[in-house]
């Protein structure tokens, strides 16, 4: 028969590794569908930016979608970083 000590410990074990599971539906989201962006109505588009450097063997392009605000107003941003092995699509 084993101590109460280890049964104890075996418990607490079992409430330390199924706890965690039982509670990842707690956090469920209020809208199962999540609401698209505003779309900025204005905008100016610059095509075929390449942003390789000069001497790269391949000129890599971009498209650059702009919002056209004042200066001083809060933008949206997307920041794009690729580590390279892309090989298709």
């Amino acid at each position: 028969m084993s101590s109460p000590s280890s049964r104890l410990a075996g418990l607490l074990t079992l409430c330390v590794v199924f706890a965690p599971g039982c509670a990842t539906h707690l956090y469920q989201p209020s809208s199962p569908h999540p609401q698209p962006a505003r779309v900025t109505a204005s905008f100016t588009v610059t095509r075929d930016v390449i942003y390789t450097p000069p001497g790269w063997p391949a000129a890599l392009p971009a498209d650059l979608y702009v919002p056209t605000l004042a200066a001083n107003t809060p933008r949206p941003a997307v920041l794009l970083l690729h580590g390279g092995g892309w090989t298709d699509g």
